[in-house]
């Protein structure tokens, strides 16, 4: 079986799944930043990978099925427009934010260990419509700035208090009437 030592230039997508990225930095001389999709699923990543920090023309980033526990500041990946960490043991977003890459409209989180959702999420994310939080266990509140999604997963996030689970399991709509009735009664409270 012959080694890959290089990559052809003309490489725009990079899938290594089951592999042990780290011995691949080498072969990304010269390529990273013409990659628009890389995908590293079930590598055992304990760490973001730093070759991506290169993709400035990344848009697509796959890095489910690992290790990770934090994500870092993402901010020179402006061209970020899908983010992949389900299947990690992330228990925070705060990095993200108010960092985060102004293109992402898709993140993809579930079965991680996140404990709460940032509130700026939204503000660092205009674009942000679609997001999966299901079977992140120790998830409590999610911030009323999710009401703006087109797309909301939250399945068995039994620890939801605000909204409650019973409310949120049944989707946006029951999100946003929630949400409005709060601040229905919150006025009438002041």
């Amino acid at each position: 079986m012959q080694q890959l030592r290089t990559l052809p230039r003309f490489v725009r997508k990079l899938a290594l799944i089951h592999t042990n990225i780290g011995f691949i930095e080498h072969l990304l001389h010269g390529v990273q930043h013409q990659l628009t999709h890389v995908i590293l699923t079930n590598n055992h990543l304990a760490h973001f990978p730093g070759f991506t920090y290169h993709c400035m023309n990344l848009r697509y980033l796959d890095l489910s099925h690992n290790f990770l526990h934090q994500l870092p500041v993402l901010s020179q990946l402006v061209k970020l427009e899908t983010l992949i960490v389900s299947h990690n043991r992330i228990s925070s977003l705060d990095n993200i934010v108010p960092t985060s890459p102004s293109n992402l409209h898709t993140l993809l989180t579930s079965n991680n260990c996140l404990e709460h959702l940032p509130d700026q999420l939204f503000e660092s994310c205009p674009k942000l419509k679609v997001l999966d939080i299901s079977k992140n266990n120790c998830l409590q509140t999610l911030p009323g700035g999710i009401t703006e999604l087109q797309s909301l997963k939250v399945d068995d996030c039994h620890a939801l208090q605000m909204p409650p689970y019973v409310v949120a399991k049944n989707g946006l709509a029951h999100i946003r009437k929630y949400f409005r009735n709060q601040k229905k009664w919150l006025a009438k409270v002041k």
